[in-house]
């Protein structure tokens, strides 16, 4: 798997965000360790994917951008729609 990368005062900003409270880098564990559901295309980002991961009983979308030796996270968001069409 490629090295999962994230900004640390983003991963910050989500982890004391009372509706988010999880850091890019636990998120970035669940990846690592196969929580991913789904990755969608995000067709108002062309140049991001989003991993769709469970975490908890939750699905968060996850968007990144990828190149060919690095997977960067961009934020994080529970996804109530998400929830919806993947369980």
């Amino acid at each position: 798997m490629k090295k999962i990368r994230w900004n640390l005062e983003k991963s910050l900003q989500i982890q004391e965000n009372p509706n988010r409270g999880l850091s890019l880098e636990l998120i970035a564990e669940y990846i690592q360790n196969g929580a991913v559901l789904n990755t969608e295309v995000r067709p108002n980002y062309p140049d991001q994917k989003a991993f769709v991961v469970l975490i908890g009983g939750e699905v968060w979308c996850v968007p990144f951008r990828e190149d060919e030796n690095s997977i960067f996270l961009v934020t994080a968001w529970p996804d109530r729609k998400l929830r919806k069409k993947c369980l």
